[in-house]
């Protein structure tokens, strides 16, 4: 049986360089295997499961950086009074966060929903028509967020998301309010379902699996599906 695994670890300085700092939250790791104990291309099979290693790094990569450019956008965006705002106000401003949010939706169908958490770890904005009325504040990722004014993007492990019920990462960025006091962060939900369809247009044969793993090898997708394993 071959097997091959690698890590994002040497990507981490190439990550800090295109703007993504801090990010500890966790290390994806990427598992490739073929296995065929009958085929005598050893060679071959080796090269095919370095491809596919590459390719879901780089696509991974590729992903993590365009949603915290989104985040970042949000982020810049922000008022320091929006994150005072009162859950559900009907107010001019809080229809155009509405707006922002919803738009950074549609062009990133990796991601579940884009939210606005107060310092109380409620949620105060979505891009969702329904605001989920959902506290966070004993989440991971949001107490990294909170504690660590230098923490930059927070990547949550393997989680069931409180607002969609499925597993997801949560990628964060903190807000500040005029005189840095935390005044909550900026979430984009990351489907853990785009990496599983991603993998299943891959051209495995019948014993070969793809999965993704955080640094604690939590499980956060994989195909073939194993629900049972996840997290």
């Amino acid at each position: 049986m071959k097997q091959i695994s690698t890590t994002f670890s040497k990507y981490l300085s190439l990550t800090m360089l295109s703007g993504i700092a801090g990010l500890a939250g966790i290390v994806i790791v990427l598992v490739a295997s073929l296995a065929n104990e009958h085929r005598e291309a050893d060679k071959h099979v080796q090269l095919e499961m370095d491809n596919i290693s590459r390719l879901l790094e780089e696509h991974t990569l590729a992903t993590v950086q365009k949603v915290d450019l989104m985040l970042r956008e949000v982020q810049a965006q922000v008022r320091p009074g929006d994150m005072r705002m009162a859950r559900k106000a009907d107010s001019k401003r809080a229809r155009e966060l509405h707006a922002l949010l919803e738009s950074r939706l549609e062009t990133a169908p990796e991601v579940s929903v884009f939210l606005l958490t107060n310092a109380k770890g409620e949620h105060i904005h979505s891009s969702l028509a329904t605001l989920p009325q959902i506290n966070i504040s004993d989440r991971a990722h949001f107490q990294r967020a909170r504690d660590d004014p230098a923490a930059g993007l927070v990547i949550s492990a393997p989680v069931i998301s409180r607002t969609t019920g499925k597993w997801t990462l949560a990628l964060v960025r903190r807000l500040n309010f005029e005189d840095g006091r935390f005044a909550g962060v900026v979430i984009a939900v990351l489907d853990m379902e785009h990496f599983q369809n991603l993998f299943n247009t891959l051209n495995l044969d019948n014993h070969g699996s793809v999965a993704l793993y955080d640094r604690e090898l939590h499980l956060a997708a994989r195909y073939p599906p194993s629900d049972k394993d996840m997290g």
